[in-house]
Parts: C-alpha cells; sequence; structure tokens
C-alpha cells in the first residue's frame, strides 16, 4: 500500500477508524484503532508498502475470525469463496443505515 493508498483507506474508514500519526527517532509511526474491535496496532511508514488494506483490516480485528456474508437476489453466501470481480463490486456498492 502506498501513502495514496493508505489515504483512501482512512478516509474510506473514517468512521471504524481513529488514527494518529507521531514522529518517534525520526521515524514515522501511524497507530490506527479500530472502535469496533477496540484493538490499536502500530505502524512504522517505512514498512506501508508491505501491508495491504485487507492485512490492516485483519489486524484491526484483533484476529478474531469474522466471516462477512451477504444476501443477494434472496440467498446468503460468504464473501471469502467470491471471485475477485465479484468483491469489487461489493466495495463500490453504496451502504446506508436503516433505522
Amino acid at each position: 500500500m502506498d501513502i495514496d493508498e493508505l489515504d483512501r483507506y482512512l478516509n474510506e474508514n473514517q468512521d471504524e477508524i481513529l488514527w494518529n500519526y507521531e514522529e518517534k527517532n525520526g521515524r514515522g509511526v501511524l497507530y490506527l484503532h479500530s472502535k469496533k474491535w477496540e484493538e490499536t496496532i502500530k505502524v512504522d511508514m517505512s514498512r506501508i508498502n508491505k501491508f495491504s488494506e485487507d492485512e490492516i483490516s485483519r489486524a484491526l480485528s484483533g484476529g478474531k475470525n469474522v466471516e462477512q456474508i451477504t444476501r443477494v437476489t434472496g440467498f446468503f453466501s460468504k464473501v471469502s469463496a467470491w471471485n475477485k470481480g465479484k468483491t469489487g463490486e461489493l466495495k463500490e456498492r453504496y451502504k446506508s443505515n436503516v433505522v
């Protein structure tokens, strides 16, 4: 993940993730905190390119084994079984809160 991808990821998840950036001993350190899972991870910015969005999301869930399912055309399916195109469509869907 590069800086632009990280910026987009944090903006897309601003309701779920708190973050703080600090300089320590001449190195940039990013702290990410999941509001949902109450987990905080520390990322050395010199190593951010070694991480993907999925790896950061898994780390923020505290290693909990979370299965995402969705209902499409009347049936439920595990998102982990979907191909790359289908998961891309899921990420582009409009999400709203129903009260």
